[in-house]
């Protein structure tokens, strides 16, 4: 994906107009908020990790067709992401009341990272290929939802609260779209088969390493001086 002079002066255009507008479509002030920014990152992270996903049948075709597993069972090699993410999503909400937003993502960006280069290095391998899912699944679902939008639940001002939800989204839709070409242009670059795709979830694993680090920037739960309730979290939709 390359960016020319004219997406430069449209990006530039765009701020101007939106810092001078009363009723801007993107509120730029909420980008000033640290925790909300680290948050908007995250979001992009778990786009990016989410939208990775949709290479593992064609991996697990390259990698697994030695013993049997075709285009036609290579998408049921997505189901232990989807249980994992299916079982640790409702138990996300209580841990973020327990432990906080930060603990919880550290958490389950470290899993994620595991899950990646587990995918990457051993794809050979069905029993650790559906181990890497449930990591990836598990760490996934720490991002996706709930712990991005309780830091904008306790961050954001009420009235700006819609607003910086619809952000977090335009930036896991970016993060989404990022993966698309990224992965596809590593893997491309080597090849394509196992080689290129171990290698671009291998790649996967490394921007992961960077959501760790941002991770590790959020507010702990003692220096986050606001709580929020079970119902306000479960009440913003899970986009």
């Amino acid at each position: 994906m390359a960016f020319s002079d004219f997406d430069v002066v449209l990006a530039v255009v765009f701020i101007l107009i939106e810092r001078s507008s009363p009723n801007p479509i993107l509120r730029l002030d909420l980008f000033r908020n640290r925790q909300m920014a680290l948050a908007y990152g995250l979001s992009a992270g778990a786009g990016f990790g989410e939208s990775g996903l949709v290479f593992m049948p064609t991996l697990a075709v390259a990698a697994l067709g030695y013993i049997g597993v075709t285009k036609s069972l290579a998408s049921f090699l997505l189901m232990p992401v989807v249980l994992a993410m299916g079982v640790d999503s409702p138990l996300i909400g209580r841990l973020l009341d327990e432990s906080g937003s930060k603990s919880v993502i550290l958490a389950g960006t470290i899993i994620l990272v595991v899950g990646m280069f587990l995918l990457g290095s051993f794809s050979s391998s069905l029993a650790l290929f559906i181990i890497s899912g449930l990591l990836i699944g598990l760490g996934l679902s720490t991002l996706l939802g709930a712990p991005t939008r309780y830091i904008m639940l306790n961050e954001a001002p009420a009235v700006d609260r819609s607003s910086a939800q619809g952000v977090i989204t335009l930036f896991g839709s970016i993060g989404q779209l990022l993966a698309a070409s990224v992965i596809g242009v590593v893997a491309a670059a080597d090849g394509g088969g196992t080689a290129g795709f171990s290698q671009a979830y291998l790649a996967t694993g490394g921007i992961s390493v960077v959501l760790v680090l941002v991770a590790l920037a959020l507010k702990s739960r003692a220096a986050d001086g606001t709580t929020v309730k079970k119902n306000e979290v479960s009440s913003v939709p899970n986009v």
